[in-house]
């Protein structure tokens, strides 16, 4: 095994895939992205098509071996960081019956309803362990969805299955899931993480349409030679397991200790750090702890609900003039709004946005939440909205570390990744917002690493997890928060709080309206 030195780590997101071969000391050898489409044509749909999935990460394959200028020989093993929990559903020769419904949609509310009554909400939590309220958007209540409208295809089907198992499967023909993937189908039992006998029996669903459910770093078998000349890689390499991208963000960040806190800054900012002290399954409305894959150890996994989403609205809709020069310049706009942003003084001339662009998660659940600026005045330019922007998803951050230390999380550093961790700036606020030291990691797709990790250990290139960590993963700088700007900060934040609490009535009644 030791020529064999090189792992790919795929994540599988819900705007794109990302694709990347890594050497044994977590160096990223290359790196490929691909975008498809997210069909949404109303508010409750929101689906996709598992075949661009797979065109796209075959042709991102073939470009990071092209790129890297490793043979395919070389690569010792490949596995996925999938987005969850999405529902795919195939027929018995393994396509696709239908699109994919993401984890963002909501059609099967009525169905959700139909198994909190038949179950009892108090059974269905002691069984699953997961808050009624997300039901509509698990897969169990997506199942009942294509039973009722569409009972055709319904019969058709051969097996359910989230994001990753499906491209698992396109490489292997094995039909195997991960125990954190099969907690959010909302099927099987808590902490057992077996199917649920009993629910299915309610439901009426067939235990042989679900996977075999395995350990993340679990080998599930070796590419076939269909998928190898798909990909480009040498066909009977193994394919590891892989889980769900919160998982692997956490381990890509190296929280293999109590005191870390992984900071995914992506379209949301997904958060989780590791306890040695076992919590409950869920906690609210949406924080979730579930096993490490460290011994004594337990991921505290939580999301809000909206992050460099906020920025990208703003850049899209009112940063003409920065697009316009970002294009004549060839770089991205965000540089340039991070550059304006730059000049204006800590606090945004007391300007507040509270980021709620579509609702929020953590550390309160409001889907009627928005989006508000409070405190525009006539001398406010675009460069502070931009910078309030930064400065109020910050105070997200904050408002939800804080509920996190309510918990009993010790809280020591905060390890940023994603795209919003390539803005100095917004790290920088990110500090001196929470008064924690940020540290910004030297590969920001934390997400493709930790995949590449359980691809090491599960080929036995790496005895554990943490031997695969201490190896691959390196924090490249560590920002110290500024005590005087923090203390201002702090002035604001309470503002900040306030103001949600004074209009989360006006929130509801716009809703309703």
């Amino acid at each position: 095994m030791a020529e064999l030195s090189y792992v790919v780590g795929l994540d599988l997101g819900t705007t794109a895939c990302k694709v990347m071969l890594f050497d044994m000391a977590g160096k990223a050898k290359a790196f490929a992205r691909r975008e498809y489409p997210l069909y949404a044509p109303s508010s409750e749909i929101s689906e996709q098509d598992a075949q661009d999935w797979w065109n796209c990460i075959c042709s991102g394959m073939r470009e990071v071996l092209k790129k890297s200028g490793v043979g395919s020989g070389k690569v010792a093993g490949v596995s996925i960081s999938g987005q969850f929990p999405s529902f795919v559903y195939v027929d018995k020769s393994g396509r696709p019956a239908g699109r994919v419904m993401t984890y963002q949609d909501a059609r099967a509310n009525e169905q959700a309803n139909f198994i909190v009554r038949e179950v009892g909400a108090e059974r269905l939590v002691e069984l699953i362990g997961l808050p009624p309220s997300f039901f509509p958007t698990l897969p169990v209540a997506k199942i009942l969805w294509l039973r009722d409208h569409h009972p055709s295809v319904y019969k058709l089907v051969s097996k359910f299955m989230g994001a990753k198992d499906f491209i698992n499967y396109r490489l292997t023909g094995s039909f195997k899931t991960d125990f954190i993937e099969a907690w959010w189908t909302g099927l099987a039992r808590v902490r057992d993480y077996s199917w649920s006998d009993e629910l299915l029996e309610i439901l009426g669903i067939q235990p042989d349409r679900l996977c075999e459910i395995v350990k993340p770093q679990d080998v599930v078998g070796c590419l076939t030679k269909e998928a190898a000349k798909a990909t480009g890689l040498k066909e009977d390499t193994p394919v590891i397991c892989g889980t769900a991208d919160g998982m692997c963000n956490a381990l890509g960040s190296g929280t293999i200790r109590e005191g870390v806190v992984a900071d995914s800054a992506g379209g949301t900012e997904i958060i989780a750090t590791a306890m040695s002290r076992k919590m409950p399954s869920s906690m609210g409305e949406s924080t979730f702890c579930w096993p490490h894959l460290i011994p004594d150890l337990w991921i505290v996994y939580t999301s809000t609900a909206t992050s460099g989403s906020s920025l990208r609205w703003f850049k899209d809709q009112l940063a003409f003039e920065e697009r316009e020069a970002a294009e004549r310049k060839g770089i991205s706009p965000y540089e340039l709004l991070d550059a304006k942003a730059e000049q204006i003084e800590a606090g945004a001339g007391k300007l507040i946005f509270l980021p709620y662009m579509a609702g929020e998660y953590t550390p309160f659940f409001d889907l009627k939440a928005r989006g508000v600026f409070f405190g525009l005045s006539l001398d406010k330019r675009g460069e502070h909205l931009a910078r309030s922007i930064l400065e109020g998803v910050a105070f997200s951050l904050r408002h939800t570390l804080e509920a996190l230390e309510d918990l009993g999380v010790r809280i020591d550093e905060v390890r940023t990744s994603g795209g919003g961790s390539r803005s100095r700036l917004w790290n920088r606020i990110k500090a001196d917002v929470t008064g924690k030291p940020v540290s910004v990691l030297d590969v920001s797709e934390t997400g493709c690493l930790g995949a590449a990790l359980l691809a090491a250990i599960g080929v036995g290139l790496f005895h554990d997890v943490e031997s695969a960590s201490k190896a691959m993963v390196r924090v490249k700088e560590t920002l110290e928060p500024d005590e005087s700007k923090f203390e201002f900060y702090s002035k604001l934040f309470k503002i900040y709080t306030e103001l949600y609490e004074r209009l989360r009535a006006p929130f509801s009644e716009l809703a309703s309206i």
